[in-house]
């Protein structure tokens, strides 16, 4: 079976730092996330998800397994061999950062495996709908929040239902800032924004705005004025979210 990509996360520092930095770097100093916590909860989650997953998967297997056929399947599923295939396809151990001489990932298997389960529950995160339906787990069918979702391989024949298909906004701004708010208003969410010039000198700077919906970032995007650059956030949260105007 080929080996589908691995979703792409673009924006989520924390979460990324979070999963692709070993415990050797971490000196406890950091941050407890409101949003998430830490990496263990991330495990937590992710490990929950993997396990309801499988189960699920080989319980609508046919013909049927027996109960002791289903466990044996569900522990077999994710061996140090696959997880080494995978991280070795999706390239892990160049984004891994670990203290010099504590943990090459490809010849640990746990930290290969906190890894895969700290990145689903980070799928799960962003989807709570989100299900590993097949191993290694799949791209989901939705775009996350704020994220790049990258796919080059065919969609899967699935019995459950997909997401609508959500249209973006064009950018000449057939969506008005003010009809975002109208439409966040209108579901009961409260809109703010972060911004910060990035780059360029004084008098032209290039600014990134974040928009968040309910404290959540869910759209980010960079321009030559602050306005545009919130401006264009908001759109890309407006989408996200898939609310209509």
């Amino acid at each position: 079976m080929s080996i589908p990509p691995l979703l792409k996360i673009e924006g989520d520092y924390d979460v990324l730092l979070e999963i692709y930095t070993h415990s050797s770097l971490k000196d406890g100093s950091m941050l407890y996330n409101e949003e998430y916590g830490d990496v263990d909860r991330l495990i937590q989650r992710g490990t929950s998800t993997l396990n309801d997953g499988l189960y699920e998967h080989f319980f609508n297997k046919r013909p049927l397994l027996n109960v002791e056929q289903i466990a044996d399947h569900v522990s077999k599923a994710v061996t140090p061999d696959k997880l080494r295939e995978w991280c070795v396809s999706w390239n892990v151990k160049s984004k891994f950062r670990a203290a010099p001489g504590a943990c090459d990932i490809l010849d640990s298997p746990p930290d290969m495996e906190r890894f895969l389960q700290a990145y689903i529950g980070a799928l799960r995160l962003r989807n709570p709908q989100y299900q590993p339906l097949e191993l290694p787990p799949p791209v989901p069918p939705a775009q996350y929040p704020g994220h790049t979702v990258q796919n080059s391989y065919p969609p899967t024949q699935s019995n459950y239902p997909q997401p609508p298909q959500v249209s973006a906004p064009t950018a000449s701004g057939g969506i008005t800032l003010q009809k975002i708010h109208e439409a966040a208003a209108k579901n009961g969410c409260a809109m703010s924004y972060e911004a910060q010039q990035i780059s360029g000198p004084a008098h032209n700077p290039t600014w990134q705005a974040v928009a968040k919906i309910d404290g959540i970032p869910f759209g980010e995007a960079t321009a030559k004025s602050q306005k545009a650059a919130k401006e264009e956030a908001a759109r890309k949260a407006f989408v996200a979210k898939g609310w209509r105007a």
